[in-house]
């Protein structure tokens, strides 16, 4: 499988006359083909990522979306290609991969470190959130990135994060508004809070 996966990706890299719409085309081909397989072993997972990785590079910002959009969608967990469309330019390759059940955490953190506004609250709208995710949210987002973070039930605190949205919600009444309709923070925390 080695070998076979080692020729492909040389074959692609030969092809570098192709058109953007070739590409295109031959991206939507195999990210079809990955997305309508339903079981597949670890190492074949690893061959559409390494594939897909290849072909992203050679196509349009919409080609680029759509797969973001269809990647956010699947169980299967593509680290290369979600790496790379998390870190693109244009929000439509971005926005999707980052709301991902299946993006890597490291990532996400990853993007939180070297990112926006615009990348904190998409990762602050996700379905759910994991504690160190929220805390470094927490830790770096403006007030914009809290109140999402208050709102989002999906969205697990450690408890100086609660702390710390705690101590925000003092100064910010749109915060602590949603913090009081929230029925997970820890007792020791409400009862600090105003």
């Amino acid at each position: 499988m080695e070998t076979a996966t080692l020729q492909l990706l040389a074959e692609l890299d030969a092809t570098e006359g192709w058109p953007a719409e070739r590409w295109a085309a031959i991206l939507e081909r195999i990210a079809k083909l990955f997305l309508c397989s339903e079981k597949l072993s670890a190492s074949q997972v690893e061959l559409f990522d390494s594939v897909l990785g290849r072909l992203i590079d050679h196509v349009d910002t919409p080609s680029l979306a759509r797969l973001s959009q269809k990647i956010s969608e699947t169980k299967w967990a593509l680290p290369l290609v979600s790496r790379r469309l998390a870190f693109d330019e244009d929000e439509s390759v971005w926005s999707p991969v980052l709301k991902s059940r299946s993006i890597a955490q490291g990532v996400l953190l990853e993007v939180i470190e070297s990112c926006g506004l615009a990348h904190y609250l998409a990762i602050a709208s996700r379905h759910s959130i994991d504690p160190s995710l929220s805390d470094t949210l927490i830790r770096r987002g403006p007030a914009a990135v809290h109140q999402a973070l208050a709102e989002n039930r999906g969205a697990q605190m450690s408890e100086a994060g609660w702390a710390r949205l705690a101590e925000l919600a003092q100064t910010d009444p749109k915060i602590a508004e949603s913090v009081d309709r929230r029925n997970d923070i820890p007792v020791a925390t409400k009862r600090g809070s105003p």
